[in-house]
């Protein structure tokens, strides 16, 4: 486990990278105001793309538990067809989101968007295989190809001139390309059908990430309502780079996750904490780094103009510590089949968000919006807390 953790920890980092260097280039060749509404596309394609998400959650739990792969030609044609609908619902709805942005530059974007949105799904389900299946190296090869596409992409259109459209063409290319790499995994001999049943645990899954997505990116959205574009692009800025903290713990939890979904809570639980405790572990030095050297790493990352934001990142470095304590510990639940209680988690986090944000923001401005989102991250780690030690003592 140890060497794969390693392997994986590694090239997740690799990736973040990658990513950062990404956002690096772009704080540089799109003025701020576009750069934040890049930053809008990027949280919007996160939002669209959480149900793969979920299906990448579910379909590694099933398969891990069921140690076959007969299931993955059902999961497979699964992922398509709620890609397809979500892809035709956002091509749509492009004209009216924009609107509601107040930017029709936004249409086309948007569209570009909708239109990678099938081949994001069915990657999920490619991911999903080789995790049940432990296929470790695999995953973090993947991990590290997809920002090196976006990245390569966005740097030569945003060059040759195609701006906000060619950033946003970057973000669906990954998708794309490794679609064609991976295409006879697709043509894999199995049982296409998926039994119905498999609906209403993965609309859980779906409703748990929606509301714990909302709680992770709508403090963009409120900055960008209130604040304007430019504040949008600053706090965008220092929010992604605190979220290393949050990501670090990725390529971990690709080892971890099907392991935790073979325990028994009753019987294996020191051995759950064990491998819990060691995550966070990890997570610690990155944070101690961040707090301590705020205004170097946002130069350095970015330029001197969005060093305006050191406060706020150092806010924010300490809700996302709270936040991967949260999320390891919250893989573990799932794992357990326990989505009904984090459910009720996240609902209870998305109104005590909102409330803070609708408080805190139009009066401090981008401090508001990290003491919200930090506020609301400490309340998830602290229920999570008390539901795993309510259980244990039953």
């Amino acid at each position: 486990m140890l060497f794969h953790a390693i392997i994986a920890s590694a090239a997740t980092f690799l990736a973040m990278l990658i990513n950062y260097f990404f956002h690096f280039t772009m704080t540089r060749m799109l003025s701020p105001d576009i750069y934040g509404e890049l930053s809008i596309l990027i949280a919007l394609l996160s939002y669209v793309i959480i149900p793969s998400t979920v299906l990448q959650v579910y379909f590694t739990r099933e398969m891990a538990k069921s140690k076959t792969d007969k299931l993955f030609k059902g999961y497979l044609k699964f992922s398509l067809l709620m890609g397809l609908a979500i892809s035709i619902i956002i091509f749509g709805a492009s004209a009216y989101i924009s609107n509601k942005l107040n930017d029709v530059n936004l249409t086309m974007p948007i569209r570009i968007i909708a239109l990678g949105i099938p081949f994001a799904f069915m990657l999920s389900s490619v991911r999903s295989y080789h995790q049940a299946k432990e296929n470790s190296n695999l995953i973090s090869f993947l991990i590290v190809l997809d920002p090196l596409i976006k990245i390569l992409a966005a740097v030569a259109l945003v060059y040759m001139g195609f701006g906000l459209v060619g950033a946003s063409m970057s973000l669906v290319l990954p998708a794309i390309i490794i679609f064609f790499v991976f295409i006879k995994l697709y043509f894999k001999k199995g049982n296409s059908e998926f039994d119905i049943k498999i609906i209403k645990p993965i609309a859980m899954l779906l409703l748990l990430q929606v509301l714990l997505a909302v709680v992770f990116y709508i403090d963009l959205f409120f900055v960008r309502y209130y604040l304007g574009p430019e504040q949008a692009g600053y706090y965008n800025a220092v929010s992604i780079t605190s979220k290393v903290i949050a990501y670090s713990i990725g390529g971990i939890s690709i080892v971890t996750y099907p392991k935790y979904a073979k325990i028994d809570m009753k019987k294996d639980m020191k051995k759950a904490k064990d491998m819990m405790l060691k995550s966070i572990a990890f997570v610690i030095p990155i944070f101690i780094i961040f707090v301590l050297m705020p205004e170097f790493i946002i130069k350095t990352l970015y330029t001197e103009k969005y060093v305006v934001a050191a406060g706020a990142f150092v806010i924010l470095c300490f809700g996302m510590l709270f936040n991967t304590i949260f999320r390891i510990i919250m893989d573990f639940m799932i794992s357990q089949r326990m989505e009904k209680s984090i459910i009720a988690m996240g609902a209870i986090a998305v109104i005590i968000d909102i409330v803070l944000l609708s408080m805190l923001v139009p009066s401090r401005g981008i401090s508001g919006a990290a003491i919200a989102t930090s506020a609301t991250f400490l309340l998830l780690l602290l229920m999570s807390l008390a539901i795993i030690t309510k259980n244990l003592k039953k």
